[in-house]
């Protein structure tokens, strides 16, 4: 499939064409000027929990 998107969302995939070839992988990020990322010692966690047992807090 071969189609120019200006937009992705979750579960589509993408690929990026850069002007200039840099060396970036799996982790790094790609970001705009206009939205920097910042550092926190907060998180907002999302799980799933897929088990068919209830998740047991501090359990092994």
């Amino acid at each position: 499939m071969d189609t120019q998107d200006n937009e992705v969302f979750a579960s589509m995939s993408a690929t990026l064409r850069l002007k200039d070839d840099i060396d970036i992988g799996r982790g790094d990020m790609i970001v705009g000027l206009e939205k920097p990322p910042h550092t926190t010692q907060d998180i907002t966690p999302q799980l799933s929990w897929l088990s068919a047992n209830p998740l047991q807090l501090n359990g092994k």
